[in-house]
């Protein structure tokens, strides 16, 4: 079980853990005016739970695999806003064609590995390889289902960067910002966090340090994930 400030929850039976991707995404993510969100890939739940401490919006979280959805409904029951969110076990290509409902905010950590060596567990395989879920179709799935004005919100490797920003593109998505996150002072970015919307603005890039050479956490590290981890 994994103690947050306002919340717990359990990856017991979920095939990728809580890990700090999902966390630093929810935490970075800008959720002012979202009314409905849309958290596709859920997992354990761990970012519909973050939207839901973060705004006073309905989430919505889709996650293709069976035992995975089981634990985020299992979570988020627990949690303070069980009236608020709901866990739907579909792909999102299956619900973005069946869904009548659109959103303000979508956000995902999605599986983003592609042609490298695959776990043994094919749940693990079908939580981290791009093979259930490409680019092409994660980016349709929200071009369908994001109202006008609203935001997509992603991370990615950065080596990645520009097959993304490309897919993007290629449905009419603009990147809004983009952040470089740096796993410790001296490293190179290892993901981006990253946000499109359909309509033209301006591009804002920053980069976040989690680590100072010494192994300690920043200060811009823990002042954005403050409302969450415990001890910081």
């Amino acid at each position: 079980m994994f103690h947050f400030k306002h919340f717990s929850l359990s990856d017991e039976n979920v095939a990728m853990k809580i890990g700090t991707d999902a966390v630093l995404l929810g935490a970075w993510t800008k959720v002012s005016g979202a009314l409905k969100i849309l958290d596709i890939g859920t997992g354990c739940g761990i970012i519909a739970l973050m939207m839901a401490q973060r705004s006073p919006a309905r989430v919505d979280a889709v996650e293709i695999d069976a035992g995975s959805a089981s634990q985020a409904a299992v979570n988020t029951d627990l949690s303070p806003w069980s009236d608020r969110i709901k866990i739907i076990n579909s792909s999102i290509q299956d619900f973005s064609r069946s869904c009548p409902s659109t959103y303000d905010l979508i956000i995902s950590n999605p599986p983003y590995f592609s042609n490298s060596l695959k776990a043994p567990s094919p749940k693990r395989s079908l939580a981290r390889h791009d093979d259930s879920l490409p680019i092409h179709q994660l980016m349709l799935a929200a071009s369908k289902l994001l109202l006008p004005g609203g935001s997509l919100n992603l991370v990615f490797p950065w080596d990645s960067t520009d097959t993304w920003l490309t897919e993007a593109g290629n449905l009419d998505f603009h990147a809004t910002r983009l952040t470089r996150v740096i796993p410790r002072e001296g490293k190179s970015p290892g993901r981006v966090l990253a946000e499109f919307r359909k309509e033209l603005c301006p591009l804002t890039e920053s980069q976040l340090l989690i680590r100072s050479r010494d192994g300690s956490y920043t200060e811009a590290y823990k002042a954005l994930t403050a409302d969450f981890y415990l001890g910081l």
